[in-house]
């Protein structure tokens, strides 16, 4: 029964890291093109997890 909840709370986790590292994705987005313009957008390197 415990492997069963270390795996549901090993996959909640993983899922809130992901939805994390989405939002991170967005606001890093955004700073750039507040910093480079709209010129920023085609810098960005889109992170494959």
């Amino acid at each position: 029964m415990q492997n069963a909840a270390n795996a549901e709370e090993s996959a909640s986790s993983s899922n809130e890291l992901k939805a994390q590292a989405e939002q991170m994705e967005a606001i890093v987005k955004e700073l750039t093109w507040m910093v480079d313009g709209e010129a920023g957008h085609s810098k960005l390197l889109t992170i494959e997890p």
